[in-house]
């Protein structure tokens, strides 16, 4: 009888030689990770969370691949905050990652002022940089600057949604955020509308628009309310000349004004004008500048109760900051 021996496992598959599978993956993606990991390396998430920056940085990365990216724009995503958050320049982008790579993580960038010089207030700010997003040469940098977005909004949707539901619980999570409710579903906004089309059928931007909608929903009625009021302010910011707001007033203790205060600055400043008052109250035209500030406190008193609970509630102080800063935002 002839002896026969057990069956013996099989060898697991070899890997495939390098190259063979077709993937664009190389060794600059290394060095753009490890690069990436160590200018971020002491920066946290925003949130108090004590969540590794780099965290982000690998999520916007994935995002970029999963939708079909390619690996200047998977490094791009990897080295999108570089130049924003960090001493690193262009320059030495280009000579380690390349033109196209760097010129993607520039498209991401909103602020990468030059040494000595202040970064500019955030609404300006984002204001260039959507025109930056709506002119752009090569709009595959734009998959980068959208999964970036993806991966902020849907974070800010489960945080606040964590937060609770109250105004005040809302009204105190949105201050985290310089644009506070308003002023970030606003910058959303206008990122879906400079990318446009230019990413095609990419599920990426489809998912950030339905992101956006979510976001628009999140905080209903107050953040409606809100979003009324901050509107309003800006409105007669950009249409009238604005009160010149300096760094070292703001030191001072600008924010820390009194309601009434605050107010007589902003109107004697010509913030906010009698129609817009009169239009509010259905009054006879003010006919002084002590009536003109009666009547702004009035309307202004009833904005506040409303959406905030009054000025002394902590929603209400930050609404006041939330003025000062759409006041120095215009200066």
């Amino acid at each position: 009888m002839t002896e026969t021996s057990s069956p013996q496992p099989a060898k697991p598959p070899t890997a495939k030689a390098k190259g063979e599978s077709g993937v664009q993956y190389s060794e600059r993606y290394d060095a753009a990770l490890l690069f990436a990991a160590d200018q971020h390396r002491y920066q946290e998430r925003k949130g108090g969370k004590g969540i590794p920056y780099v965290y982000h940085l690998l999520a916007v990365s994935a995002l970029v691949w999963e939708d079909g990216g390619d690996e200047d724009q998977a490094i791009a995503a990897l080295l999108h905050d570089v130049l924003e958050d960090t001493p690193t320049q262009p320059d030495e982008l280009r000579e380690r990652f390349g033109l196209r790579a760097t010129s993607f993580v520039e498209l991401c960038t909103d602020a990468n002022p030059a040494e000595g010089e202040v970064k500019q207030p955030w609404r300006p700010r984002k204001e260039a940089h959507f025109e930056h997003l709506i002119h752009t040469a090569d709009s595959a940098g734009l998959r980068v600057t959208c999964a970036d977005k993806v991966h902020n909004i849907e974070a800010q949707i489960a945080d606040a949604r964590a937060a609770g539901t109250t105004t005040l619980e809302q009204a105190k999570f949105w201050d985290h955020f310089k644009g506070g409710f308003a002023g970030t579903l606003w910058y959303y906004r206008n990122v879906c509308e400079a990318i446009g089309d230019s990413l095609g059928d990419s599920q990426l931007f489809a998912r950030l628009k339905v992101r956006v909608g979510e976001l628009a929903q999140l905080w209903k009625p107050e953040g409606e309310h809100q979003i009324a009021l901050q509107q309003q302010f800006l409105a007669v910011l950009t249409e009238l000349n604005p009160v010149r707001v300096s760094q070292e007033q703001l030191d001072k203790g600008y924010y820390q004004l009194d309601a009434d205060e605050l107010l007589r600055r902003l109107i004697c400043a010509g913030l906010i004008p009698a129609g817009v008052i009169d239009a509010a109250q259905g009054a006879e035209p003010a006919k002084s500048q002590a009536e003109t500030v009666d009547a702004a406190e009035a309307v202004l008193e009833k904005f506040t109760t409303k959406v905030y609970g009054g000025w002394t509630s902590d929603a209400g102080i930050s609404a006041k900051q939330t003025i000062c800063d759409l006041v120095l935002s215009q200066s």
